[in-house]
C-alpha cells in the first residue's frame, strides 16, 4: 500500500469516527430533550452531561442542561 493510499484511508477512518461521535452527541441531546419534555429532569441532565463529556465545546447541551436544572428547582 502506498503512503498516499494509507493517508487517505486514515483520513477516512478519522472522519468516520468524528461523524459517529457527532451522531452520538445529537442522540444524547435528543434524549435529554425527551426527558425534559416528560419532566424527568434528572435523566435529562444526565443525558446532557454525557453529551458534554463527548463534546464539551458544543453549546447546546450546556444551555439545555442549565434549563433542566432551572426547571427542576
Amino acid at each position: 500500500m502506498t503512503p498516499r493510499a494509507l493517508a487517505a484511508l486514515l483520513a477516512m477512518a478519522l472522519l468516520s469516527h468524528a461523524q459517529a461521535q457527532a451522531q452520538t452527541v445529537a442522540q444524547l441531546r435528543s434524549q435529554g430533550f425527551v426527558h425534559t419534555y416528560n419532566l424527568d429532569y434528572q435523566e435529562a441532565v444526565a443525558s446532557f452531561d454525557k453529551a458534554l463529556a463527548l463534546d464539551p465545546n458544543d453549546s447546546a447541551p450546556h444551555r439545555a442542561r442549565a434549563t433542566g436544572l432551572w426547571l427542576h428547582i
